[in-house]
């Protein structure tokens, strides 16, 4: 599931913090990316809300930071 791995990166979330906001085991997302497993499809739905608020956070301290350089300049 390189997928997985590669959309946690992107929002720059560990397996652990995967795992403490989701409640799925840091070893089962693990299992997981490396293809020995199968997360059930309402993993996949808690993994993908919790990349989504993550990436919404991102976006919106981006956006912030943005606003500010062009207050400032």
């Amino acid at each position: 599931m390189d997928d997985l791995k590669a959309a946690r990166q992107i929002v720059d979330l560990s397996q652990f913090h995967i795992a403490r906001l989701t409640g799925i085991s840091r070893t089962r997302l693990s299992l997981a990316e490396n293809g020995d497993v199968q997360l059930k499809p309402e993993e996949l739905s808690l993994i993908q809300e919790v990349l989504r608020e993550h990436l919404a956070v991102r976006a919106k301290r981006i956006g912030c930071l943005l606003q500010e350089q062009h207050v400032a300049v």
